[in-house]
């Protein structure tokens, strides 16, 4: 049984505490859940991560188009009429929105429209053999010139740049400009981690506390436990009153009760017991009565030598049976009666053994037994009292 504060009781192997048994499927099922939900969440971070990653090289990407196209077209964005961007009838087709921004300022979905292409557009592609201007985000946006041994549609793309694999992101504008940013895929990936770690980190970190905190949990629940151990523990051989099931806990009160059920029945079987022996004892003074009368007056007759060591052999063995009766008698009388009864009585030990002396002295003299008491020296003896009735502790002594 597990308790904190006091010495561990030693349980043989095959009987495992509870506690520990429970602790064990629940510690199994507590690490297979955070195992799980951690891959989980590791799995799902790791997949949100490089999702954040790519939309930083599309928006890069986007800001860089805004600049090209804020230097390609800074002198024609000043023609800005209420009339439509460019005017009515201009190259670009189709009239937008009336604005006073420039390309920099432009709404998103508003520049898109007019000076990107559609990424499902045949032109929205560097073709083989096309070198790209890409801006690589981990050199401050240096730009490098690549050229792509392969065609690449707009959109994002692992390639090697300077024999070091790179992740970019293309975008085509409608004038055929490519647009490229790009990042060392090596940092990329580092960064990725970081950030599905740090979505499974919590879990990892809570679960031993978890694991505290059930440890804890076992501990107060199955307190009460421990207590009813120490209380069974500490009750006499003899003490067959009904255990206490207040603050056990309801699963445990079934057990509480039956094992009141039992020293319900081993108290009656005590008593039957008890009023048997009683009975018997009782039953055989009678007889055994009847045969020390009968002895007696055999030992009256004429008898020869050799006849009468033995009548006085037997009448030495009645009397060894008769006294071991009346023990008997005295000592179920003992044990039948309540506590209750028990309490009511008190003998002083000093009176009771010098009367039994008293009673034994000039049998003993007769028979040249010395009779001595040790004890009665001691301090305090002549007030030294027993719960006891008097008689039964003359039959004690």
């Amino acid at each position: 049984m597990f308790n904190l504060g006091k010495k561990r009781r030693e349980a043989p192997s095959q009987n495992p505490s509870l506690v520990r048994r429970a602790l064990v499927w629940c510690s199994a099922t507590l690490a297979g859940f955070c195992v799980v939900t951690a891959i989980g969440s590791f799995a799902i971070g790791y997949e949100r991560a490089t999702e954040v990653q790519d939309d930083v090289l599309k928006e890069v990407v986007g800001i860089l188009s805004r600049d090209v196209v804020q230097q390609k077209y800074k002198d024609r964005i000043k023609e800005l009429t209420t009339g439509g961007f460019y005017g009515p009838g201009s190259k670009f087709g189709t009239s937008i929105e009336a604005s006073d921004q420039a390309a920099l300022t432009m709404d998103d979905d508003t520049f898109e429209d007019s000076y990107e292409l559609d990424d499902d557009h045949h032109s929205a592609m560097v073709n083989a053999g096309e070198t790209v201007l890409v801006r690589l985000l981990h050199k401050r946006g240096r730009a490098v010139g690549v050229t792509f041994n392969q065609s690449y549609t707009d959109g994002a793309h692992t390639v090697n740049i300077f024999n070091e694999p790179h992740r970019i992101y293309l975008r085509t504008l409608k004038d055929g400009t490519h647009v490229a940013a790009g990042q060392r895929l090596k940092e990329r990936n580092n960064a990725i981690l970081a950030s599905a770690l740090t979505s499974a980190a919590p879990i990892l970190i809570l679960a031993p506390v978890m694991l505290l905190v059930l440890l804890f949990a076992l501990w107060r629940a199955l307190k009460p436990l421990q207590k009813f151990e120490d209380e069974v523990n500490a009750r006499k051989g003899d003490d067959l009153t009904p255990l206490e099931t207040a603050g056990i806990p309801r699963e445990v009160q079934a057990m509480v009760q039956a094992v009141n059920r039992l020293l319900s029945r081993v108290s009656d079987l005590r008593r039957r017991e008890a009023r048997f022996v009683a009975d018997a004892a009782h039953e055989l003074r009678t007889p055994m009565t009847v045969l020390n009368l009968q002895v007696e007056r055999l030992s009256d007759m004429d008898l020869t030598p050799e006849v009468r060591d033995k009548v006085e052999e037997l009448k030495r063995a009645l009397e060894r049976a008769t006294n071991m009766i009346s023990q008997m008698l005295a000592l179920k009388r003992a044990q039948a009666q309540e506590e209750a009864v028990v309490g009511q009585h008190k003998a002083n030990c000093l009176q009771t053994v010098t009367g039994v002396l008293e009673d034994l002295y000039w049998v003993a003299q007769q028979k040249n037994i010395a009779l001595d008491v040790e004890g009665f020296d001691s301090a305090g003896f002549e007030t030294v009292d027993v719960q006891l009735r008097s008689d039964d502790v003359a039959t004690l002594v």
